[in-house]
Parts: structure tokens; sequence; C-alpha cells
């Protein structure tokens, strides 16, 4: 079996019977591959992984990073490390080599704020992703935990993150429509 397969597997055991969690990350790693057909195996197990550690935050008695401030600082580094950390762990757990463990950890470690291209691209296919897959989630659920206007931002912060133009004119369309969801249901 593949180092993907196995990272799939690993992605799809941890979150257990969530099926969004799932979703979101396929889709991510898809959309890493749509907008970059050459991507490496590294990046894609990356994308597909990026918020490993939301499914295990809860087994292991971790603060619960889905609720908790959204979109600061804090939570992002958190989020982002203990994601990469989780990943290096399983990577190396299956024998993976060195330098590949240290890229996909190192692609995870920036996914939410960027950095070089690459983690630049994750960041994207992320926040296609997103509003691709979250917006029910936050529209039925979320909104009742961190109120509307929190809400509003955690959608205007995804699509505002986006850098490439490519990667924009795909999000845009799921982005307006989204944020017209969002005050319908005001």
């Amino acid at each position: 079996m593949n180092l993907y397969c196995k990272a799939e597997q690993f992605m799809l055991d941890s979150y257990g019977s969530d099926i969004i969690g799932p979703q979101h990350l396929k889709r991510t790693a898809e959309w890493v591959r749509e907008l970059r057909p050459d991507a490496d195996e590294a990046l894609l197990i990356a994308a597909l992984c990026h918020d490993i550690e939301r499914a295990k935050s809860h087994a292991e008695g971790e603060p619960n990073t889905r609720l908790d401030n959204i979109t600061g600082d804090d939570y992002l580094t958190y989020h982002q490390e203990r994601s990469a950390r989780i990943m290096r762990e399983f990577l190396v757990q299956v024998g993976a080599d060195p330098d590949f463990t240290d890229r996909v950890a190192y692609l995870i470690a920036k996914h939410e704020v960027g950095g070089d291209d690459d983690q630049d691209l994750l960041k994207d296919a992320d926040s296609i992703s997103f509003l691709e897959n979250n917006i029910d989630l936050f529209l039925e659920h979320v909104v009742h935990m961190i109120g509307h206007d929190e809400m509003l931002r955690k959608f205007q912060w995804m699509y505002d993150r986006i850098t490439s133009k490519e990667a924009e004119a795909v999000a845009r369309p799921l982005f307006l429509d989204a944020m017209e969801r969002a005050q319908q249901a005001i």
C-alpha cells in the first residue's frame, strides 16, 4: 500500500463517523491536484491530512480547536503545529523517508497562513474546499456556537487568504453563495 493510501486510511480512521471532515480533506487534495496537476505525493498527503488534529482532539482530551477562537493567531499556530506533529508521528510509524516526512510536516505547519508556493497552494485548496463543503455545517450548527458575525468573518477570512488568481476565480462563486446564504439565515 502506498503512503497516500495509508495516510487516507489513517485520516478516515481518525475521523470515525464524521463524514464532513474527511469530505473536506479529500476535496482539498483534489483541489491541489486540480490547481497543480504535477503535485508530489508529499503535497497531496499534506492536503489530505492538514486538519488531522481536529479528529484527534476529542479522543486525546486536547482543546476543541473547531470551536475555540476560529481565526485567532494562537488557534492557527496550535492547529497547524499539532496537525504537523501528528502527521510526522504517523509517517515515522509507517516507515516513510525522513525527508518526505519533514516535507509533509513543513507543508502542514503553515497550511492556514501560507508561506512559500507549496504552502500557499495548500492554503488556497483548503479555502476552496471549505467554501465548497463546510458552509452547511456552519449555517446549521457552528453559527449557534460562535454567532452569526463570527461565522461571516470566518467565511470572509477563508476567501481573503487565497493567494493565487486561479484559486480565487474558483472560490469566488462559492464565497458569494456562502455569504448570500448566511445573510438569508439571519
